[in-house]
C-alpha cells in the first residue's frame, strides 16, 4: 500500500497527473521505484552478509598461525570452498545478474510505455495535416 502510495506521489510531481488517470508513463515510474526501493534495501543487507561471511571464513580458517606449505595449501582450499558456498566469490553485481528477475518490472514498464506511446501516439492536430 505505502508502495503504490509513493508512486503515485512521485507520478504526480514528475507529470502532473492525478490521482485516478494512469498515463502510459505511470507503469515505467512505478518499475523504476520498485527497483530503486529494491536496489536500496538490497545493497546493505548484501554489503552485511558479505561482511560476516568474511568473518566466518577468517575464524573458521586463520591463515597467519600456519607455518608448513602444505597445511597452508590445505587451508586455502577448505577457505575457498567454504568462500563458494557462502557466495562471497561474487560481487553485487553478479548476483543482480543472476537475480534479473528483480529488474523485471522495470524492463517490462519500458518495454509497455514503449509499446502504449507507440500504438497511440496522442492527438493529432489537424492543422499540421
Amino acid at each position: 500500500m505505502a508502495f503504490s502510495a509513493a508512486t503515485w506521489w512521485l507520478l504526480e510531481r514528475s507529470l502532473g497527473a492525478q490521482y485516478g488517470s494512469k498515463p502510459p508513463q505511470y507503469v515505467l515510474i512505478f518499475g523504476a521505484f520498485g527497483s530503486a526501493v529494491l536496489g536500496v534495501v538490497y545493497t546493505p543487507a548484501w554489503t552485511a552478509l558479505q561482511r560476516r561471511g568474511r568473518r566466518l571464513c577468517d575464524d573458521m580458517f586463520p591463515l597467519r598461525e600456519l607455518k608448513e606449505q602444505a597445511e597452508i595449501l590445505s587451508e586455502i582450499t577448505d577457505r575457498q570452498k567454504l568462500e563458494q558456498a557462502l557466495g562471497l566469490d561474487r560481487g553485487i553485481l553478479a548476483d543482480l545478474q543472476g537475480g534479473v528477475v528483480i529488474l523485471a518490472p522495470l524492463l517490462a514498464s519500458a518495454v509497455g510505455t514503449g509499446l502504449c506511446i507507440s500504438v497511440h501516439p496522442g492527438p493529432r492536430d489537424p492543422a499540421k495535416s
